[in-house]
């Protein structure tokens, strides 16, 4: 036995004979030649060196990929790491923009109740339980909106149906999105409860 081969993660990979494949090359020989030896071998580098003197121009390097391909590589995942970013920030001043904009416009709603004889501090127990039930509310439903498109995902590749998310991972998007949600409304709350009641609810919206 040479090889198993399992599963190509339902990329179209195809496995082929050797000989098979090689008839339909150009070159009509192999471009590159994997070796496993065990650490500290000596037999194997050797072995490697006579390689090396029998066909010239065989170059001998240290792992799968060049340096100009790690490289390459390197430099692709931080544009897309950049990009990523770029769009996170962009969503996340949205949405603390949006609900800093909601949350203003009751700023008449908060005086009427200071005036009616509710204390600054109930105000901000009653938007605080909103908040909560906010970002309990859409961490719910990103995870169930999230979870059926991961599982097709994950049966497509030929894994389980359960898509393979870091716990870390999902407690620090959930996280930083809670956060995100209760500062944008906690933030204007505070600042609406420090104008005097007569002077926010004769204001216009």
């Amino acid at each position: 036995m040479i090889a198993v081969y399992t599963r190509g993660l339902a990329f179209a990979d195809v496995t082929l004979d050797h000989d098979l494949l090689l008839a339909h090359t150009t070159r009509k020989a192999d471009t590159s030649v994997l070796v496993r030896s065990a650490p500290g071998a000596q037999d194997a580098t050797r072995a490697l060196s006579r390689v090396t003197a029998a066909y010239p121009g065989t170059v001998l390097r240290d792992g799968l990929a060049t340096d100009d391909q790690v490289a390459q590589q390197r430099a692709n995942a931080w544009v897309n790491y950049l990009v990523v970013g770029v769009i996170i920030a962009y969503t996340a001043i949205t949405v603390v923009n949006s609900l800093a904009m909601t949350t203003a416009a009751r700023r008449r709603e908060f005086a009427l109740l200071r005036l009616s004889g509710t204390a600054r501090r109930q105000v901000a127990a009653m938007m605080r339980r909103e908040s909560a039930v906010v970002v309990l509310s859409g961490v719910g439903l990103g995870t169930l909106l999230s979870a059926f498109p991961l599982i097709l995902v994950a049966l497509a590749l030929g894994g389980p149906p359960w898509p393979a998310v870091p716990a870390t991972g999902y407690a620090a998007i959930a996280g930083v999105t809670g956060a995100l949600a209760v500062a944008g409304t906690m933030v204007p709350v505070r600042v609406l409860l420090r104008i005097r009641p007569v002077e926010a609810i004769g204001s216009r919206e």
